[in-house]
């Protein structure tokens, strides 16, 4: 930001700088440029604004998308818990016996405990 320069009232008329009990006055061209300035760096900031709470609205939206699909898997898992034992094996090596295998794969707690 641009240096403003006070001055005060003096006998003498204006004299840079300020005095106990005198008047001090900046200069229209001093003030008119540290409006400008302050301007442009409040329209910055309301962008930045704009932008953070754009990122916090996504952000938002991806965490309740996250949290949809976690209870949609919760529900599919219970589904396949509870629908394996009516589903036969089958012979070793047929379709019915490799889906079994990819459900119990499947229903086998992840590291992070997610499927649990």
């Amino acid at each position: 930001m641009g240096e403003v320069k006070y001055y005060h009232v003096s006998d003498t008329g204006l004299t840079e700088g300020t005095a106990l009990g005198r008047i001090t006055v900046v200069l229209a061209v001093d003030f008119a440029t540290a409006q400008s300035e302050l301007s442009a760096l409040r329209e910055e900031l309301a962008v930045a604004n704009h932008e953070i709470d754009s990122r916090i609205s996504a952000e938002v939206g991806a965490i309740e998308a996250l949290q949809a699909a976690e209870q949609r898997n919760a529900v599919i898992t219970e589904l396949l818990k509870s629908a394996k034992p009516y589903i036969p094996w089958g012979q070793f090596g047929s379709v019915k016996y490799q889906w079994n295998l990819e459900v119990q794969e499947a229903l086998k707690p992840t590291e992070s405990g997610a499927s649990e």
